[in-house]
């Protein structure tokens, strides 16, 4: 069986990471935040094309020095709207594409505030779907506490899974650390499909998320942690 074709789509809401000159506004470590998702997917060794998918052409300015970092389209300004996902983003991707003849098995998503990953976890998505056939694979935090929801009536219930059992794992869904949708469904009303494979991450990366500045402080102590245990 020979390895499925990936293409990976790279989300850039560009006010979000740029100044309105088209400079970078937030950094990891002295980096433009975004440089982190670049080298985790141009180390993949799984990934056919890797697009990034910008709402300003003049971002992938940024893109000259990384040839296989490719910028076919510039995305509509409405998919950066607070009500749009980054799963819109990517359905917009595969039409745009498809309609060029260009149809790989999957598209990945990876999203710039996640920068950091489990190592090879790109090409771990990957072969877990090549070998089980998934419509979607897709990594998570796994949380092995009690957990509640508000009810319609505005009251809370405590979530119970396996038969009336509390305390059993549940695992919050990271989709853009790296995760994996099947061509053909992202077009669909249910992209993740029938068959779903979740990858479970344990560590502290599987919650850093950088949207604000207490996450990228986050990112900074775990990265320098990184370090000293480099040493």
């Amino acid at each position: 069986m020979s390895r499925p074709t990936v293409c990976a789509v790279i989300p850039i809401r560009t006010g979000d990471v740029c100044d309105a000159d088209c400079k970078p506004k937030v950094f990891l470590r002295g980096a433009p935040l975004w440089v982190y998702t670049f080298e985790a997917a141009l180390k993949a060794a799984s990934l056919q094309r890797i697009i990034v998918a910008a709402d300003d052409a003049r971002f992938y300015q940024y893109l000259n020095e990384s040839p296989r970092l490719e910028h076919p389209i510039v995305r509509p300004s409405y998919l950066s709207g607070v009500e749009m996902t980054t799963l819109d983003v990517l359905g917009y991707v595969t039409a745009r594409l498809s309609g060029e003849g260009y149809c790989p098995d999957y598209y990945m998503l990876l999203e710039i505030t996640h920068p950091i990953r489990p190592r090879a976890i790109i090409d771990r998505l990957v072969d877990i779907a090549e070998s089980r056939a998934f419509d979607s694979t897709f990594t998570a935090y796994v949380g092995a506490y009690n957990y509640w929801y508000e009810t319609d009536n505005r009251e809370f219930a405590r979530v119970r899974v396996k038969a009336g059992r509390t305390r059993s794992p549940l695992y919050q869904e990271m989709i853009g650390l790296a995760s994996l949708f099947r061509t053909g469904l992202l077009q669909s009303d249910d992209p993740y499909g029938r068959k779903v494979g979740i990858v479970p991450i344990h560590g502290l990366e599987g919650l850093i998320d950088t949207r604000d500045e207490e996450g990228l402080w986050l990112a900074e102590q775990y990265l320098h942690r990184l370090d000293h245990h480099a040493k």
